[in-house]
C-alpha cells in the first residue's frame, strides 16, 4: 500500500527550504538598504571632493542591485513553477475523480475550489504559497479517496469470487471488474510516483538556489564589512537571521566547482584554478564572519568557518549528503536480514528432513518440537527489529522494503510452521 506520510514529508522539506530562502532574501535585501545608506552618506559629505571618486562604490552598489534583483526573479519562477505543477496535477486529479467517482458528495467539495489559474507563459504572475499548500493537501486527500475506493471495489471482487465458487457462471463479470480495479489501481500509482517526482524536483530547484544565494551573501559580507560601516553611520540593521554554509553544503560546491575547472593542462591554467578557489575561500569565510565574529575553527582547507554543531542536522543536511548514510545502513541491515534468513533456510531444511521421515517417532517428535521454538524464535526477532529500528526516519523507503521483507518472511514461517505443528497433531 501506498504511504502518504512520505508525500507530506517531502512537502514539509520543501516549505523549510522555502523559508530558507525567504530569510535568505531579506538579509540580502538589508545589506542592499544599508549599502544605499552608506553610499547616500558618503556622497552627501563629499560633494566638493571629487567628481569622480564614487563611481566605483556607485558602480558596486548596482552590480550588488542586479544581482539581488536576478536572484529574487529567479526565486520567483521557481515559486510559480511549484504552483503551477502541483495546480495541473490537481486538475488531472479532479477530472480522474469526477469520471471515476459515482458518489458526487465526495467530489463536489474540490470542484467548489476556486484556485487561480496558472499560466505558463505568465511569470511575473505572484501565486501565494499558502494557496500552493492548500492544493497539495487537497492532492494528498484526493489520492487517499481513490485508495479507498480501490479497497472496496478489492473488498467486492473478493464477494463476487465467492459467489463464483457456489457455482454461478460470472467469470466475465469477475474479469471486468478486475479490469477496472487494476485500472483504478495503476492510475494511483501514476498519480502518487507523479507527486513524489514533483516533490524531488522542487527540493533540487530550492537547494541549488539557497546554496548559490548563500554564496552570493558570502561574498557581499567578504567584500564589505557592512557591520563596521553601519555603525560608524549610526545606521541600526536588523539581523534576525544567522546564514550558515554548512560543511557539507561547502563540500558540495567544492566538488562541483572541482569537476568543472578547465583540466587543459596548460601552465597558464594553474593560476586561473587558484584564482577560482581563493574567491571561493573569500565567499565561504563571508558566511562564517557573518555567523560569528569571536570564535572560528580552522577547516582542513584553511578556511575559517564557525563551530555550528548543533546544526549538523539541519534538515539541508540531510537533503544533501545524507544520503550515503542511509545507504550504508540499508546496506548493513539488508546483510542481517540476508544472513537470519540464510540461517532459518538451513533450519528448515534440516526440519525437513526429519519430519519426512516419518518411521522415526522420536525424531518426528523433536522436529516438532524445534519447529515450535523456530516460530517463536521469529516472531521475537519481529519484535526485535520493530524495536531496534524503530528511530529511523519514516520516509526512507528504501528501509522500509527491507523490512517489510525481513517481517513478511518471519511472519510467514511462523504461519507454516503453525499448520505443520497442527497437521502433526492431527496425524
Amino acid at each position: 500500500m501506498l504511504d502518504l506520510s512520505i508525500l507530506k514529508n517531502n512537502f514539509s522539506d520543501i516549505k523549510y527550504l522555502r523559508e530558507s530562502s525567504t530569510n535568505l532574501m531579506k538579509s540580502l535585501t538589508d545589506k542592499q538598504t544599508t549599502l544605499k545608506i552608506i553610499y547616500t552618506e558618503l556622497l552627501n559629505n563629499n560633494l566638493h571632493e571629487t567628481d569622480t571618486g564614487l563611481d566605483s562604490l556607485h558602480f558596486q552598489s548596482k552590480l550588488i542591485n542586479i544581482e539581488v534583483k536576478n536572484y529574487e526573479n529567479t526565486f520567483k519562477i521557481i515559486d510559480n513553477r511549484i504552483y503551477g505543477d502541483y495546480y495541473k496535477l490537481f486538475k488531472t486529479l479532479t477530472k480522474y475523480l469526477n469520471d471515476n467517482i459515482k458518489n458526487k458528495n465526495i467530489t463536489l467539495q474540490f470542484d467548489n475550489k476556486d484556485y487561480e489559474v496558472y499560466k505558463d507563459l505568465n511569470n511575473i504572475n505572484d501565486y501565494e504559497f499558502e494557496r500552493t499548500t492548500e492544493i497539495y493537501n487537497d492532492i494528498i486527500q484526493i489520492i487517499d479517496i481513490l485508495i479507498t475506493e480501490l479497497t472496496e471495489r478489492q473488498h467486492k471482487l473478493d464477494m463476487q469470487k465467492i459467489k463464483e465458487e457456489s457455482g454461478l457462471y460470472i467469470g466475465t463479470l469477475i474479469n471486468k471488474i478486475k479490469y477496472n480495479n487494476n485500472y483504478l489501481k495503476n492510475n494511483i500509482s501514476l498519480f502518487y510516483e507523479n507527486t513524489k517526482m514533483f516533490n524531488i524536483f522542487h527540493k533540487k530547484y530550492l537547494t541549488r538556489f539557497l546554496l548559490k544565494t548563500k554564496l552570493f551573501y558570502g561574498q557581499i559580507n567578504s567584500d564589505i564589512q557592512l557591520e563596521e560601516s553601519k555603525n560608524s553611520l549610526g545606521y541600526n540593521l536588523d539581523e534576525d537571521h544567522i546564514i550558515i554554509m554548512n560543511r557539507d553544503e561547502e563540500e558540495e560546491i567544492r566538488n562541483l566547482i572541482n569537476s568543472t575547472i578547465d583540466n587543459t593542462g596548460k601552465n597558464n591554467q594553474y593560476d586561473t584554478k587558484n584564482n577560482m578557489i581563493n574567491e571561493l575561500n573569500c565567499m565561504i569565510s563571508g558566511l562564517s564572519d557573518s555567523a560569528s565574529n569571536s570564535s572560528h575553527n580552522k577547516s582542513d582547507s584553511g578556511i575559517s568557518t564557525p563551530n555550528n554543531s548543533h546544526l549538523h542536522n539541519s534538515p539541508i543536511k540531510q537533503l544533501l549528503n545524507d544520503e550515503n548514510y542511509k545507504m550504508k545502513q540499508i546496506m548493513e541491515l539488508d546483510k542481517t536480514i540476508d544472513i537470519i534468513i540464510e540461517k532459518e533456510e538451513s533450519e528448515e531444511r534440516e526440519l525437513c528432513k526429519l519430519i519426512n521421515n516419518k518411521n522415526d517417532y522420536e525424531k518426528h517428535k523433536m522436529a516438532t518440537r524445534m519447529q515450535a521454538r523456530v516460530r517463536g524464535r521469529n516472531v521475537r526477532r519481529v519484535t526485535y527489529f520493530e524495536v531496534k529500528y524503530n528511530t529511523r526516519k519514516k520516509d526512507d523507503e528504501n528501509y522500509f522494503i527491507l523490512v517489510t521483507k525481513h517481517i513478511k518472511r518471519c511472519y510467514i514461517n511462523a504461519i507454516n510452521q503453525y499448520v505443520v505443528d497442527r497437521s502433526k497433531e492431527n496425524y
